[in-house]
């Protein structure tokens, strides 16, 4: 997050779509989101451990899937500097991913 936070110009905006506790309690609906229901624990267990949760595709090294608690993604805008939370909304992308949105103005700026 903080490379692509990076390159946004003064004011720019950084909007990102997760999968969050939505997705959690429908994954198995979903036939575990392709990755099977074996690493689908796995995300699952990282997930109440740490609030992230990730794993590969079956023959997808380094592309998967992720679960990310409102709690883990606050954290990990905090440590972003000079970002400040314009936008977190559960369900916001097709009533299915979360969305966050960043601004490139600092939290202790001027308002307006």
């Amino acid at each position: 997050m903080r490379k692509l936070f990076s390159w946004l110009n003064p004011l720019g905006l950084l909007v990102v779509s997760l999968h969050g506790r939505f997705v959690q309690h429908r994954a198995a609906q979903f036939d575990h989101y392709g990755v099977g229901a074996g690493r689908w624990a796995d995300i699952e267990r990282d997930y109440a451990a740490r609030g992230f949760g990730y794993a590969d595709y079956p023959g997808q090294e380094g592309y998967g899937i992720s679960l990310c608690s409102p709690a883990w993604m606050a954290a990990a805008a905090e440590r972003v500097a000079g970002a400040r939370v314009v936008l977190f909304s559960e369900r916001a992308w097709d009533g299915h991913h979360d969305v966050v949105a960043l601004q490139n103005r600092p939290v202790t700026g001027q308002s307006g």
